[in-house]
């Protein structure tokens, strides 16, 4: 099977999204989570507003393999 090639904005707003909701899973400090919370929707609604997913070349793509290759990247696996 053909592995998709997303653009590197996306991996990375992807990634970016992982560690937030990784640091929300965290116990909140002193300043509480609202600001954290707000990065995660903010960071949510640009990864699905991009264009890729109305063009051509996102019409088959799925979420679900935007989300392993962005771990894979961050694991060391490849390069956006």
């Amino acid at each position: 099977m053909t592995q998709t090639r997303y653009p590197h904005e996306l991996i990375e707003t992807q990634q970016d999204l992982d560690r937030a909701y990784a640091r929300l899973a965290q116990p909140a400090g002193p300043g509480g989570s609202t600001a954290l919370r707000r990065r995660v929707i903010r960071l949510s609604a640009q990864l699905l507003a991009h264009p890729y997913w109305a063009s051509e070349a996102g019409a088959g793509a799925s979420l679900g393999e935007l989300r392993a290759q962005a771990r894979e990247h961050a694991a060391g696996g490849g390069s956006p």
